[in-house]
């Protein structure tokens, strides 16, 4: 597989600087085709240097005006040119941090009572499948299956109505 595509988002993966050069090349001509540019500011190169010494990048700027950097965001996600995931690792414990600061007031707050800072913590479970009212687009209920004494919603209907 030597590409990735999502909506507008495409992702070339190369074992060489001189097969990116390739590919960038080829992804310019075909596209220009099509009436299709790409554009070069929103375009990032990042060379995976997994095991092996810092690569040159002079070879692959010779498509000018496409920036080499060390990270950027996909798709949501922190990838880094060593191949790990210690900087998304960081930055979404920075986030957790950040939302939980946030609620330090509330849970330290007499004023607020236990009942309500318990609600609140079940509301924020996304993963609170009692309480979840996952709902079809028709404005029906998901579908639940009885299992001994509790309910359990089926796993293949339940995709279904996600998927809608």
């Amino acid at each position: 597989m030597s590409n990735l595509c999502y909506a507008d988002d495409t992702t070339l993966i190369a074992s060489s600087v001189k097969y990116m050069t390739s590919f960038l090349k080829c992804l310019e001509e075909v596209s220009a085709k099509y009436g299709l540019l790409i554009n070069k500011a929103k375009t990032k190169i990042m060379i995976v240097t997994v095991n092996q010494p810092e690569n040159n990048s002079l070879e692959i700027q010779e498509i000018e005006g496409i920036e080499v950097v060390s990270q950027f965001v996909y798709l949501g996600s922190i990838v880094d040119n060593k191949g790990g995931s210690e900087a998304e690792i960081r930055h979404r414990v920075q986030i957790t941090r950040s939302a939980m600061s946030s609620l330090k007031k509330i849970w330290s707050d007499t004023a607020v009572s236990k009942t309500l800072k318990i609600r609140l913590e079940n509301a924020s479970d996304p993963m609170d499948r009692e309480k979840d009212q996952r709902v079809h687009p028709g404005g029906n209920r998901c579908p639940e299956k009885t299992v001994g004494s509790g309910t359990q919603q089926n796993p293949q209907i339940l995709w279904a109505c996600h998927k809608g």
